[in-house]
Protein backbone atom coordinates (compact mmCIF):
# COMPACT_ATOMS: atom_id res chain seq x y z
CA UNK A 1 0.00 0.00 0.00
CA UNK A 2 1.51 3.44 -0.95
CA UNK A 3 2.18 5.93 1.86
CA UNK A 4 -0.52 8.48 2.49
CA UNK A 5 0.22 12.18 2.52
CA UNK A 6 -0.81 14.59 5.21
CA UNK A 7 -3.04 17.35 3.81
CA UNK A 8 -1.29 20.70 3.48
CA UNK A 9 -2.11 23.34 6.04
CA UNK A 10 0.38 26.23 5.88
CA UNK A 11 0.26 27.04 9.58
CA UNK A 12 3.99 27.30 10.29
CA UNK A 13 4.66 29.43 7.16
CA UNK A 14 8.24 28.12 6.93
CA UNK A 15 7.79 26.93 3.34
CA UNK A 16 7.38 30.46 1.97
CA UNK A 17 8.24 30.91 -1.71
CA UNK A 18 7.70 33.57 -4.33
CA UNK A 19 5.41 32.50 -7.15
CA UNK A 20 5.50 34.40 -10.44
CA UNK A 21 2.53 33.71 -12.69
CA UNK A 22 2.39 33.75 -16.49
CA UNK A 23 1.58 37.46 -16.50
CA UNK A 24 4.66 38.28 -14.45
CA UNK A 25 2.81 39.02 -11.22
CA UNK A 26 4.50 37.68 -8.12
CA UNK A 27 3.39 36.93 -4.60
CA UNK A 28 4.83 35.38 -1.47
CA UNK A 29 2.88 32.28 -0.48
CA UNK A 30 3.27 28.93 1.26
CA UNK A 31 4.49 26.23 -1.09
CA UNK A 32 2.76 23.43 0.78
CA UNK A 33 -0.73 24.53 -0.18
CA UNK A 34 -0.19 26.46 -3.42
CA UNK A 35 -1.60 24.50 -6.38
CA UNK A 36 0.84 23.35 -9.05
CA UNK A 37 0.13 25.16 -12.29
CA UNK A 38 1.74 25.13 -15.70
CA UNK A 39 3.70 28.28 -16.47
CA UNK A 40 4.42 29.46 -12.93
CA UNK A 41 7.92 30.20 -11.71
CA UNK A 42 8.58 29.25 -8.09
CA UNK A 43 11.50 31.09 -6.49
CA UNK A 44 12.93 29.81 -3.25
CA UNK A 45 15.60 32.29 -2.25
CA UNK A 46 14.78 35.79 -3.47
CA UNK A 47 15.51 38.66 -1.07
CA UNK A 48 11.76 39.02 -0.37
CA UNK A 49 11.35 35.31 0.40
CA UNK A 50 14.38 35.25 2.69
CA UNK A 51 13.18 38.37 4.52
CA UNK A 52 9.68 36.95 5.09
CA UNK A 53 11.02 33.53 6.08
CA UNK A 54 13.37 35.10 8.65
CA UNK A 55 10.49 37.06 10.14
CA UNK A 56 8.45 33.85 10.48
CA UNK A 57 11.36 32.02 12.10
CA UNK A 58 11.81 34.89 14.55
CA UNK A 59 8.10 34.89 15.43
CA UNK A 60 8.12 31.12 15.97
CA UNK A 61 11.32 31.41 18.02
CA UNK A 62 9.56 33.93 20.28
CA UNK A 63 6.68 31.46 20.72
CA UNK A 64 8.85 28.42 21.45
CA UNK A 65 12.44 29.39 22.20
CA UNK A 66 13.21 25.94 23.62
CA UNK A 67 12.62 24.03 20.39
CA UNK A 68 15.95 22.49 19.30
CA UNK A 69 14.78 22.17 15.69
CA UNK A 70 13.67 25.79 15.56
CA UNK A 71 16.90 27.01 17.17
CA UNK A 72 18.87 25.08 14.54
CA UNK A 73 16.77 26.58 11.75
CA UNK A 74 17.25 30.06 13.24
CA UNK A 75 21.03 29.57 13.37
CA UNK A 76 21.07 28.39 9.74
CA UNK A 77 19.31 31.64 8.81
CA UNK A 78 21.54 33.93 10.87
CA UNK A 79 19.03 34.53 13.65
CA UNK A 80 20.65 34.42 17.07
CA UNK A 81 17.74 35.66 19.15
CA UNK A 82 14.34 37.28 18.81
CA UNK A 83 13.48 40.92 19.34
CA UNK A 84 10.11 39.88 20.74
CA UNK A 85 9.05 38.80 24.21
CA UNK A 86 9.56 35.08 24.62
CA UNK A 87 6.97 32.55 25.69
CA UNK A 88 8.83 29.83 27.60
CA UNK A 89 5.98 27.28 27.50
CA UNK A 90 7.46 24.46 25.50
CA UNK A 91 8.60 23.27 22.10
CA UNK A 92 5.39 23.23 20.04
CA UNK A 93 5.01 25.76 17.21
CA UNK A 94 1.30 24.93 16.83
CA UNK A 95 1.62 23.84 13.21
CA UNK A 96 -1.06 21.17 13.64
CA UNK A 97 1.02 18.43 12.00
CA UNK A 98 0.60 15.89 14.81
CA UNK A 99 -3.17 16.38 14.81
CA UNK A 100 -3.37 16.06 11.02
CA UNK A 101 -1.24 12.89 11.04
CA UNK A 102 -3.45 11.42 13.75
CA UNK A 103 -6.63 12.24 11.84
CA UNK A 104 -5.49 11.60 8.24
CA UNK A 105 -2.95 8.80 8.52
CA UNK A 106 -3.83 6.96 11.71
CA UNK A 107 -7.53 7.71 11.18
CA UNK A 108 -8.10 8.46 14.84
CA UNK A 109 -9.28 11.57 16.63
CA UNK A 110 -7.12 11.16 19.72
CA UNK A 111 -5.55 14.62 19.46
CA UNK A 112 -8.29 16.66 17.80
Amino acid sequence: MPPRAVPSYGACRLCLVEVVDRRGRSKITTSCNFPVQEGIDVRLDTPAVLKHRKIMIELLLAMVPNSPELRELAAENGIEDTRLDKDEKGECILCGLCERVCTSIVEANALA
